[in-house]
């Protein structure tokens, strides 16, 4: 498209999104910001650049609350922006854009809550996978990063209360920019103190990342989580867990999505969902945790809990690491003490004590699926940090005969 024409395409774009009241920010979503018992959000994605169809997995283990099917792309279509999700095809509410040099990312939300609901209906609690396409490419964006399910459900063997807060809309950064298309603007979430620290949920989807490029999360009082936007769910776009520390005391938590200043290479960014679960009280339970060694024993398969199984391909429930390898298998390459065989040993023994109904273990099953995903494929640095942290919670002491 010649440039003029593309400048008046966007122009007349940004006239109609105004008109529609879009924001270029996240906002709160009182849909989805809510507090209960055993109460979990589950999250998945699927890039969509540029063949525009995938699949979303999610963990799904108690009855569905709330669904949002969530995409993102740029362009200067505005015609009917849809997706076929697993049959359905639903029309997205356009909630937020962000003009950006010659194009427009834009952000939408689906209500799928009846059709999650019909699938834990039919197949209870595990892994629930759906389709998504674009139907209608030509009318659609003129480019599709990916897109995301937010799954909120009561997990019936969790006895603690937790506050969910979400935020969501389009907030747009590249660092080649001037100006606040350089930026994101922090969101800060805000909690009742208690006196004691706690383990949160930080979930986040992103699109147009890439693991070329650099980019940061920055999360008041932890660590900056550094390149973990790296298409973890396929070609530009992360849907991603991280477990954040909420001190004692602390009342707030705000977080930002960068692209860091000053490199021209930096990760450019489409931030279009952000959402923290915490526990209101202190946490009941922790400091338990079986060894790779106790849960590869014959004897002691009767404690796996459901949905896994010895037989269970490890990539039905991981990303594919260890092809044609079952969940005990992976628990029995005993080859390497560091790497991934080793990781691979503590991941499936995270998975399984994350599970179990008797085990009080310090990381939820959602944990430990997306900490594995986040860092596969990666590089063995990488590989050994999480097997490290796996194998910490995995010593504490296993309860199970």
């Amino acid at each position: 498209m010649p440039s003029i024409l593309m400048r008046s395409s966007v122009c007349a774009l940004t006239a109609h999104l105004l008109a529609t009241g879009a924001q270029a920010q996240l906002a709160p979503n009182p849909t989805l910001s809510v507090q209960g018992v055993g109460l979990t959000a589950a999250i998945g994605g699927v890039g969509l650049s540029p063949v525009r169809n995938g699949n979303i997995s999610v963990l799904v283990n108690g009855p569905v609350q709330a669904a949002f099917l969530y995409w993102n792309g740029d362009g200067a279509a505005t015609g009917p922006q849809e997706l076929n999700f697993d049959g359905t095809v639903f029309a997205g509410t356009l909630i937020g854009s962000e003009p950006a040099g010659g194009s427009v990312p834009q952000g939408y939300r689906a209500d799928v809550t009846a059709k999650v609901q019909a699938a834990f209906g039919a197949l209870g609690p595990g892994v629930l996978t759906f389709n998504a396409f674009d139907p209608s490419p030509i009318d659609n964006l003129e480019r599709m990063h990916g897109a995301g399910l937010f799954v909120v459900y009561t997990d019936p063997t969790d006895p603690n209360e937790y506050r969910l807060i979400t935020y969501d809309g389009v907030d747009f950064a590249w660092a080649g920019y001037v100006g606040p298309t350089a930026v994101t603007q922090p969101v800060t979430f805000t909690f009742d103190a208690i006196g004691a620290d706690r383990s949160a949920e930080l979930m986040v989807f992103v699109g147009e990342c890439t693991a070329d490029r650099p980019d940061r999360i920055d999360v008041s009082g932890n660590p900056s989580i550094v390149n973990g936007l790296n298409s973890s769910d396929g070609n530009e776009f992360d849907a991603d867990v991280y477990a954040i520390n909420i001190a004692s005391g602390a009342n707030s938590a705000t977080v930002e999505v960068v692209s860091p200043a000053g490199n021209f290479q930096s990760d450019s960014l489409i931030w279009q969902l952000g959402a923290l679960r915490i526990p209101v009280t202190e946490e009941q339970g922790g400091g338990e945790g079986c060894t790779p060694g106790y849960w590869k024993q014959p004897h002691h398969f009767d404690s796996w809990p459901a949905p896994y199984t010895p037989n269970m391909l490890f990539s039905s429930v991981f990303e594919n690491a260890y092809p044609g390898k079952t969940l005990l298998q992976v628990l029995q390459n005993n080859g390497n003490t560091t790497g991934l065989d080793a990781l691979g040993r503590h991941t499936v023994a995270a998975l399984l004590n994350s599970a179990s109904g008797n085990v009080n273990y310090d990381l939820t099953t959602q944990n430990v699926i997306s900490m594995f995903n986040d860092v596969f494929p990666g590089k063995k640095s990488q590989y050994n940090a999480l097997k490290d942290i796996f194998e910490g919670f995995n010593t504490r002491g296993c309860p199970l005969n």
